[in-house]
C-alpha cells in the first residue's frame, strides 16, 4: 500500500511523538538517552542547507564527543515554536537495543541559545554549547541565521 508524503510526514512526527513519551524527552530534562547504550550519532545535511557540510552525512562513533551532545539535549529547556525549517536531522542510534531517537536542528537566530526540535516540541540549549558538541561531532559549519 503506497501512503501520500502528507501521510508519511505525518507518521514521522507521530512515531517521534510516541518516541519522544517512551524515552522521556519531555519536560525541562530534555532528552533522556543513556550515553553508554548509542552506538553512533549521524547528522544528515540537506542540499538546502546554506552550510559548508550542505550533501553531507556526518556519522561519528566517539563516546566521549557523544556524551557531551546528550549531556547538552538532556539540560534543554521547553520553549515555543520556531517556525523554521530545519538545517539538518540528527539521528541517535542505540547498540544494544536497535532503536533510534532522532531531533531536527533549527537555524541559530539568537546569541544566548539555539534550538532543536523533538517529536512536537521545541527546545532551547545555550549556543555556544551546542555548536563546540556538533563541531566535535564532525560538523564544520553550523547554520547561524539571522533573525527573522
Amino acid at each position: 500500500m503506497l501512503i501520500s508524503s502528507r501521510q508519511q510526514a505525518f507518521l514521522r512526527w507521530l512515531t517521534l511523538g510516541l518516541l519522544c513519551l517512551v524515552c522521556g524527552c519531555g519536560g525541562p530534562e530534555g532528552i533522556a538517552v543513556e550515553p553508554s547504550l548509542v552506538n553512533f550519532v549521524a547528522i544528515s545535511i540537506p542540499p538546502a542547507a546554506e552550510a559548508a557540510d550542505r550533501h553531507n552525512s556526518i556519522r561519528t562513533f566517539d563516546k566521549s564527543a557523544i556524551r557531551e551532545f546528550l549531556a547538552l539535549l538532556r539540560d534543554a529547556r521547553e520553549t515555543e515554536d520556531h517556525k523554521c525549517a530545519p538545517w539538518a536531522h540528527v539521528r541517535i542510534s542505540q547498540a544494544k537495543n536497535g532503536e533510534s531517537f532522532e531531533i531536527d536542528l533549527l537555524p541559530g537566530h539568537h546569541d544566548a541559545y539555539y534550538e532543536y526540535r523533538a517529536g512536537m516540541r521545541i527546545y532551547r540549549v545555550p549556543r555556544e554549547a551546542m555548536i563546540k558538541a556538533l563541531k566535535r561531532m564532525g560538523v564544520r559549519d553550523v547554520l547561524l541565521a539571522p533573525a527573522s
